[in-house]
This record gives C-alpha cells, structure tokens and sequence, in this order.
C-alpha cells in the first residue's frame, strides 16, 4: 500500500523554515560583528558566519526541494535554482569574508538575498500566499537577486 502525503498544514516545512530563518539571523549577527573586534574577534565572526551560512542555504535548499515537490515552482525556473542556490550558498560565505576587510556596499548581498528567497520558498509552498501575486514576478525576481548575490563578490574583488 502506497502512503499518502497528507494535505494538511506542512509542519515539516515550517520546522525548516523557521530553523533556517533562526540561522539566518545568526548569520546576519554574525557579518554585523565581523568589523567590530581585533583581528581575532572579527576572524572568529567571519569563520562562524560562513559556517552558519552554509547551513542556512543547505536549509533553503531543503524548503525549495519541498516546494517544488508541491508544484509551487514552474518548471522553467527549477533548472536556475539548482544552478544559482549553491552557487549563492558559496558567494554569501565569500562575501562575509570580503565584507569584514574591505566593509561597503557587499554588507546588503548575504543579507538580501537569503532573506529574499525564504520569502520566496514560503511564497512556492503555502497556497494562499500564491494567490496574492503572479507565478511569472516571484520567480523572475529571485533568480535575478540570486544571479546578482553570485556575482557580487567576483565584482568587488575586481574593484
């Protein structure tokens, strides 16, 4: 006998979620404090917030897997996540390191983008937050911002 997915509230999801969204945060504390200490203080703060942001993208990638076993994904954006979140995971724990020696712009980069798509991994899971906007505008707007995290730390280098 085949099991059935139930379709009640997604509580697995939700765990996830809510653990990826906590080591969010701890990777935003993480890069705040990666410019306010000696050498060795900001070291152990860059160090902890690659760490955490590693884990949280491996979470973010969990969700997107799930989300899209529930059909929130169309299909032509589903090739982009599997190429552009590990490809973000490894630039947002580059960009940590870049951001606590030069500082500027590159503070927003691991900051929006994971923000970005938890929003967008509950927006693909829970239905009644699809209804409230277009399939096609979500999805074009994440692959950008994850096209753009990608990108970000190669640019600032070159600078």
């Amino acid at each position: 006998m085949a099991a059935q997915a139930s379709e009640g509230f997604p509580w697995g999801f939700t765990v996830v979620l809510v653990v990826s969204a906590l080591l969010y945060l701890l990777s935003v504390g993480a890069l705040s404090g990666s410019r306010a200490s000696d050498a060795a203080g900001n070291g152990m703060a860059v160090a902890f917030g690659a760490v955490l942001t590693i884990l949280m993208w491996i979470g973010i990638a969990a969700l997107l897997l799930m989300a899209r076993s529930h059909g929130g994904i169309p299909g032509w954006s589903k090739a982009f996540l599997v190429v552009l979140v590990p490809l973000a995971a490894i630039a947002g724990a580059v960009t940590i390191g870049i951001y606590s020696e030069r500082g500027g712009w590159l503070f927003w980069v691991p900051i929006a983008a994971p923000l970005l798509t938890l929003i967008y991994a509950a927006w693909a899971r829970y239905p009644g937050l699809q209804s409230m906007m277009a399939v096609e505008g979500p999805n074009a707007v994440v692959i950008a911002v994850l096209a753009f995290a990608t990108a970000a730390p190669f640019v600032a280098v070159s600078l």
